[in-house]
Order: structure tokens, then sequence, then C-alpha cells
């Protein structure tokens, strides 16, 4: 019987913080109606403490739910566990805006000292041939401090990059920009075709390469055309 191929932990991090985000149901998998889940959130948008972030960060946006903010960090591994943990100032930069923290680990094998106890401490197990999130701690409750604009920007702007509807409705407004512009042109040549050709056919000769560049311009053709009618030279039989 062969061995299963261990998880790498690259894997393992995508699988947890998926069932995060199925922790906030109430649309798709990736999208809930009661909370804005958004990942790799930096305190700002500058440079500073960029290499600090939060794994996920779920925002409640019901009051009957709670308007409150809940931090998750992701652990695939003791080793990766241990270094978030010799660098209080890392997690606290997100972690103070929040109401809860969590901690995420793919089990109990991840989990070593030194855990703060205001964290709450969760890991994956399997349950039918799926991993599933187990509480092993709830997260005590925290006092949040009052969010500055810079990470206030920092959330908007991950929250609408990462939301479904963003994309597609940018998507879909630049195709009918496009698809719009392309129709107008196209109208535009027809009307040129069907109602100024035959003006330029009696001002230019039906001989189309010999016309001027004028000869496609409307405003330059009407203007033409009036001077010839005023001068008499050019007499124009309406068609039937």
């Amino acid at each position: 019987m062969s061995k299963r191929r261990p998880v790498p932990d690259v894997e393992r991090t995508a699988e947890m913080v998926d069932l995060v985000h199925r922790c906030y149901p109430g649309g798709d998998d990736r999208m809930s109606l009661s909370h804005v889940v958004v990942e790799e959130v930096a305190p700002g948008t500058g440079w500073a403490g960029a290499n600090r972030r939060a794994d996920v960060l779920a925002l409640g946006v019901w009051p009957s739910r709670g308007l409150t903010l809940d931090g998750y960090e992701v652990k695939a591994s003791r080793a990766d566990l241990k270094k978030e943990l010799s660098d209080p100032l890392k997690h606290s930069a997100l972690a103070r805006y929040c109401d809860s923290w969590s901690l995420v680990a793919w089990d109990e094998s991840v989990l070593v000292d030194g855990i703060p106890e205001t964290w709450g401490i969760i890991v994956t197990a399997a349950e039918d041939g799926e991993r599933v999130l187990v509480t092993k701690r709830k997260a005590a409750k925290l006092t949040p401090e009052a969010w500055p604009r810079n990470f206030v920007c920092s959330l908007v702007r991950n929250a609408y990059e990462q939301s479904p509807g963003a994309a597609y409705v940018a998507r879909i407004a630049s195709q009918s920009w496009k698809r719009g512009n392309h129709e107008g042109e196209s109208n535009a040549t027809a009307e040129m075709k069907s109602h100024l050709e035959p003006l330029a056919r009696a001002l230019y000769g039906a001989d189309r390469w010999k016309w001027p560049d004028e000869a496609r311009d409307p405003e330059a053709l009407c203007k033409l055309a009036a001077e010839r009618l005023m001068q008499g030279e050019l007499t124009l039989r309406a068609q039937a």
C-alpha cells in the first residue's frame, strides 16, 4: 500500500483560510453577507509595517451579529508558529484593532508553548474525508484601539481587491465601454457612407481614389457643399 502524499504547508494554509471563510456563511464559500472577510491585511497602505500582516480579518457588518473585527493567524507548521511568537510586534500590529484574535493551526502537533492566553486556538481535523475546524480554546474578548485612517484604507483596499463582485463589475464595465465605443464608431461610419458619400460624389466625382481628405470630414464636407450651393455651383436632387 503506497504512503499518502504529505500535504505541503502552502496547501494546508490555503485550506485553513478557506475554512475560516466558511465560518461566515451567507453567500458562497468565499463571500459572506454578514461579514467582509479579507486576507493579508497590513496595518497601513504605505511601506511602514508592510511585512506585518493579518492572515485573515473578518469584519461584521450586521448589527444583529455585532459590528466586530475578528483576526486569525494561520499556521501550518511549528517552525512558522515559533517564528511568529518570537516577534510579538508582528501580530500586535493588527491584533490591536481586533475584538478577538485566534490561532488557526493545521493540527495539535503544530501547537507550541507561549501562545498568548487571550488567543483563541483552533485546529483542523479530518471528518468524513474533509477537514473541519475544531475550537480548542475560545478567544478572549479584546478592547480594540481606535482605527487610524491608514488602517481603514488598508482594510478597504484589500476588501475591494479581493471582492469577486468588484472584479466582475470592473471587467463588465470595461467590456461595455469598449463595445459601445466600437458600435458608435461603426454607426458613424455607416451614417457617413449612407448620407455623406452621395454629397462627396457630387462635389468630387465618382472616383473615390481622387477624393481629398476633406471628403471624409463631415464638417468640412458640409461647409463646402453649403458654399457651392450659395454660389450656385452645386445642385442637389432630393431622393424619393
